[in-house]
């Protein structure tokens, strides 16, 4: 089996494979200042209420952009799994051409979404724009031919919904789900509106720029699939029906990919 942990700045998303089949998934909260100890502790217990023998977990794979907390979460897995992490960092190969001014900038998240969308669909002559709805809200554009063409970065949901409350002391705090109308009759249904129509918006908006962008670069010719994945991927989803698939493992399928390009390559 193998354990892909893809270490975000507001979550640590994990999963365990068998082959390429995904058995088991769970989430942690990243926390740069819990100790190698801690996450040891915390992962045991849920392996094995998972029913997961770590003894049976052959390879580990890492994909991180929280620089802080990489090496004591390796230490964390190498300790529960005894086998030494692959830690996936920014130029590996990935069989894209990365078609932005600096390679190395593009986030390994990012990168395993590309990787994993084009391996879905790129045979099948699509062109894929995948939505991650993480701490930032992404749009990575990839092209049929294996082109990463580029990213567009907004704040993501939660990060909107921390400043509103921070700066805004008589709000309260609410659970992200869409109200039952537009148009709010009080405080909780209010941001519910604001935040989750507000970003349907912003989602519908970049999509339909982008998919006139990928027409005028193909005379009109492009094949357009849109994925969404990442924690907050599902409320907005179910409001966007520019979204074709919902694919909330599309990340770890992504880095479980990319190491096996790696371990290929020798």
């Amino acid at each position: 089996m193998t354990l892909v942990v893809d270490l975000g700045n507001s979550n640590i998303a994990c999963g365990v494979f068998d082959g390429e089949k995904l058995i088991a998934r769970f989430r942690l909260r990243t926390a740069v200042e819990q100790t190698a100890d801690e996450y040891e502790a915390v992962l045991r217990g849920i392996l094995a209420g998972k029913g997961i023998d770590p003894d049976g977990v052959s390879r580990v794979v890492i994909g991180s952009v929280v620089p802080d907390l990489t090496e004591p979460l390796a230490r964390a897995v190498e300790a529960i799994c005894t086998t030494a992490p692959i830690v996936l960092r920014p130029g590996l190969l990935s069989g894209l051409a990365i078609c932005i001014d600096n390679p190395r900038e593009l986030g390994i998240d990012l990168l395993a979404d590309a990787v994993a969308a084009h391996h879905r669909y790129g045979d099948k002559g699509y062109d894929c724009i995948v939505i991650d709805f993480g701490t930032a809200l992404t749009f990575t554009t990839v092209t049929a031919s294996g082109d990463v063409l580029g990213v567009a970065i907004a704040p993501g949901i939660k990060s909107a919904m921390e400043a509103l409350f921070a700066n805004t002391a008589q709000l309260p705090h609410i659970a992200l789900e869409p109200p039952p109308s537009v148009i709010g009759t009080n405080s909780i249904h209010s941001i519910q509106s604001g935040v989750v129509y507000g970003y349907a918006g912003l989602v519908q908006s970049m999509i339909h720029r982008i998919k006139a962008e990928l027409a005028e670069r193909s005379a009109g010719a492009a094949k357009v699939l849109v994925l969404s994945t990442g924690g907050y991927s599902q409320v907005i989803t179910a409001e966007v029906p520019e979204i074709d698939h919902l694919e909330p493992d599309l990340t770890l399928e992504g880095l479980l990919r990319l190491a096996g390009l790696q371990e290929t390559a020798g």
